[in-house]
Order: structure tokens, then C-alpha cells, then sequence
């Protein structure tokens, strides 16, 4: 079995004799080797499933679950992802694995997590969820046992997958990975990084340990691995100017045509805005590199380059006008996150092109019902800064305003105060009425109590703003 080269030669030796003098390490062999010799050769396991060998073979490791140690009842769960079965006795098997997941080893609980979120057709069996959860309590509970940098990076990535996000199990990851941190390649630390950042987790010795790596061994990363170590970095703002411009943007810029174009690129361009870092060489290079591939972008990579790129637009409007060509094209593919920031990108930027904001405004009407409290405020401060309000449009928006109300911040709230101030005097009043404007400064006062701090043009935006609307 262990010899044998393709999934055609496993069956051909799992004669209906053969297998009756197989043993449970057998059956469970020959299973999890047809499914690894078949992987991503949908021909080939289609043909070895519907076969009357492969029947048998199912029916026989049916009698013999209850002899398979941990490794098999692993080896075998995954069999059974892998080929995209749902045998009668598949239930048992979530059982058997629950039941002795005490005995599995660290590489075990990750890969029998892996299986269960490769799966999303399990996801509702009983038995399937009662194995989740007593992985999860168990990956939790024996991160001391994990340690290697592959079983650590295995264990972050499917507590996050599984959505467990507990802080004191990540730390007790983070505090593993240190004691073992030179054992880790770029990869590895490129892996565990985007697990903590996904989780919107941060660790500061860990974080600090993989910068001191960066500054030594950049050049040494993937294209990839350069896009997840920074993202990871900007994603838990860990970012700042020395590490993005110093550290990051030299090898990025002597790798720009390795990367995968637009996605990874639009990526670094959200690291480097979300950073408030703008290497004005960098943008320019990834300009030139994006400007021939927009046609080839989704609402994601639009809404993150134009917001990038807002800043700068002035140098690279050949890109805008491509950018909002394509924004119009794929309009309706945008979500409620991804038409605000496109607005607000697009409006900063000054755009000159009412086309672009009156189809954009049509998605916002229709999408309305969606709009959580942020997006309400890029919508309205992009339309502002565009100098496009037509009346049907932003009235709605400021209607909905108080009943967003519970979650804007005071930054928030200042800014849209500060649109509401930049709104034609005609209709100003019937937008945003005098209540609306005293529930906005309302939040503020309540949000500036104890420890906050106003940023400058914040405050010189909030100043303008009650100034203009008669506040003070």
C-alpha cells in the first residue's frame, strides 16, 4: 500500500479477498492512500469511489472503526474530507474521535480541525459539532504540548478558523512560539502573524521578535510572505514609517513584478494607507505595475487602491480614471464596505466625474438597509468632499443618523457634523435638522470624557463645523 504510486494501484490491491484479511491499520491505509494520490484529480476520484472495489473497502473499515488508534481515526476522518464522502458510519467516526481525542497527539487535534473546516457540508451533524467543540477545549488547554513552529502555526490557524478567538489561549501560543522562535522560517512566522492579526489578537514580545527577524532576513521573504507580515502588522497597527518604509518598501520594490497582480498589490496598498505611511517611490512603482492589470479588479481591490491612492491622486490620475471606469463597470458587486470606502476614496480624492457618484449613489439607495454606522460616515463625507449632494441621497443617510447613533465614535460624530456644515444652505436644514446636530454633539461630549484626546484637524473640523451651524 505505502509503495504504491497512484490510486488505481491501491484499489487494484484491495481485492474484496485481500481486504477480508486486512486489519484496521490496513483498511484505514488503503483509504487515506487513495484519497492522497487522488488529491486535486477530480477524474481520478470519481472513477475510484463508484468502483465495487471501494464499496468494500467502505464497508469493511465500517466493522473496524473501533480498532483504529488516534492516528487512524485522524488519517481516516481526512480520507473522508479529501474524497467528499458521507459514508452511514461517519457519524461513529465523529464520535470515536470525541471520545478519544484525549489521546491525540498535538498534530492530531489540528489536523482533525482541518478536516472538520474543509468540510462546510458538516457543518449542522451533532456529532460533527460535539468534535469541534472538544477540539477547540483541548487545542486550548494543550498549547504546552505544542512545540514545534509547525504545530504551533497549525494550532493558531485553526482556532481562528474555527472562530475561537480567546485572548489568553493566543497568548499562551505566543508564548510557546518565543521559546522556540529561532526555529521558525519566514513562512512560519509569516503564518503566525496573519492567524493573531485575523484574530485582531496582538501579542508585543511576539510582534517585536518577528520585527528584530525582518530587519535581518526581509530580503529573504516571498512576495507572499511580504504581504502577510505586513498586513499582519498594519492589521493590529504595529506599523509605522521605519518598519514600512525602511524595512518593508526596499525588497518590495525590488520584487514588484513577482507579486500577484492586482490582489497582492492592492493588499500592500491597504497596509500602507491603514498604516497612515505614504513612500510616495513605493505608490509610484505600484501604480505602474496596476495601471495595465484594473480591468482585472474586484470591488475589493478597488475600493483598496482608490482609498491608497486618495492622497496622491494628483500623480496618478491615468490609474483613477481606469479605477473608476472599472468601479462602474462592477458596481454591483459591492458591498455596503466596499461602496462606502470606494466613496470616500474617490471624494478625498477630488474626482471630477459626477457618472462615477450618481451610479455609485444608486448602489447606496438600494443598499441603505445594510449600511452600518461607519459606512454612513465615508458615504457622507466622500459625498462632501466631492461636492456631489444631491438632496435625495444625503437626506436618508442623515436620517438615519440617530438611530446609528450608539455607534459613532467622536470622531464620528465630527465628521459628520462637518459634512453636515459643508451641505448646499438651501436644504441644509431639512437634511439635518437642529435635533440631529444636538444628538451628534451629544455623543461627542459623552465620548471625549476621561482619557481622550481630540486629533488637531479633528478639532479644527469640529470647530468649523459648530461655527457654520450656529452652535456656539
Amino acid at each position: 500500500l505505502l509503495a504504491a504510486k497512484s490510486a488505481e494501484s491501491v484499489l487494484a490491491i484491495c481485492a474484496p479477498t485481500e481486504i477480508k484479511e486486512m486489519d484496521a491499520v490496513n483498511v484505514a491505509t488503503a483509504l487515506y492512500r487513495m484519497a492522497k494520490l487522488s488529491d486535486g484529480l477530480s477524474s481520478i476520484r470519481s472513477s475510484v469511489v463508484s468502483h465495487v472495489r471501494f464499496e468494500c473497502l467502505l464497508d469493511a473499515l465500517a466493522e473496524r472503526l473501533h480498532e483504529l488508534n488516534p492516528r487512524g481515526l485522524v488519517n481516516t476522518l481526512w480520507a473522508v474530507v479529501q474524497l467528499q464522502l458521507s459514508p452511514a458510519w461517519l457519524p461513529e467516526l465523529f464520535s470515536r474521535c470525541r471520545d478519544g481525542h484525549s489521546s491525540f497527539s498535538p498534530r492530531d487535534l489540528s489536523a482533525a480541525a482541518a478536516c472538520l473546516l474543509k468540510a462546510p457540508s458538516l457543518q449542522g451533524s451533532a456529532e460533527a459539532d460535539a468534535l469541534r467543540g472538544s477540539l477547540v477545549r483541548a487545542m486550548s488547554e494543550r498549547i504546552t504540548e505544542f512545540l514545534t513552529p509547525t504545530d504551533l502555526v497549525c494550532a493558531a490557524s485553526a482556532l481562528l478558523r474555527l472562530e475561537y478567538r480567546d485572548e489568553h489561549a493566543f497568548a499562551r501560543i505566543a508564548e510557546q512560539a518565543l521559546q522556540v522562535f529561532d526555529s521558525f522560517d519566514l513562512a512560519e512566522v509569516a503564518s503566525l502573524l496573519w492567524a493573531f492579526a485575523s484574530s485582531n489578537l496582538s501579542h508585543g514580545e511576539l510582534f517585536s521578535a518577528a520585527r528584530t527577524v525582518l530587519e535581518q532576513r526581509v530580503e529573504d521573504c516571498s512576495p507572499q510572505e511580504l504581504v502577510h507580515l505586513s498586513w499582519a502588522f498594519s492589521r493590529v497597527t504595529k506599523a509605522d514609517d521605519e518598519l514600512l518604509s525602511g524595512v518593508f518598501a526596499p525588497t518590495i520594490r525590488a520584487k514588484l513584478l513577482e507579486f500577484d497582480v492586482p490582489r497582492s498589490l492592492c493588499t500592500l496598498a491597504w497596509v500602507y494607507s491603514n498604516a497612515g505611511v505614504l513612500n510616495e517611490e513605493l505608490f509610484s512603482d505600484m501604480a505602474h505595475v496596476l495601471m495595465p492589470k484594473v480591468r482585472l479588479m474586484n470591488a475589493h481591490d478597488v475600493s483598496s487602491v482608490v482609498v491608497a491612492f486618495a492622497g496622491i491622486e494628483y500623480a496618478h490620475r491615468r490609474l483613477f480614471r481606469a479605477l473608476a471606469k472599472q468601479a462602474r463597470s462592477i458596481v454591483h458587486s459591492f458591498s455596503p464596505l466596499q461602496l462606502s470606502r470606494t466613496i470616500y476614496g474617490f471624494g478625498v480624492s477630488n474626482a471630477d466625474d459626477d457618472t462615477l457618484f450618481r451610479t455609485l449613489c444608486e448602489q447606496v439607495l438600494k443598499q441603505r438597509h445594510l449600511l452600518h454606522a461607519r459606512n454612513v460616515v465615508d458615504i457622507l463625507v466622500g459625498l462632501v468632499e466631492a461636492e456631489y449632494t444631491p438632496r435625495r441621497v444625503v437626506k436618508p443617510l442623515f436620517e438615519d443618523v440617530p438611530a446609528l447613533s450608539r455607534w459613532l465614535g467622536a470622531e464620528d460624530a465630527t465628521q459628520v457634523l462637518h459634512a453636515a456644515s459643508r451641505l448646499p444652505k438651501e436644504f441644509r436644514s431639512s437634511c439635518c435638522p437642529q435635533k440631529t446636530i444636538q444628538g451628534l454633539l451629544h455623543i461627542i461630549q459623552r465620548r471625549v470624557q476621561g482619557w481622550f484626546r481630540f486629533r488637531p484637524q479633528d478639532l479644527a473640523d469640529l470647530l468649523e463645523a459648530t461655527q457654520e451651524l450656529s452652535c456656539i
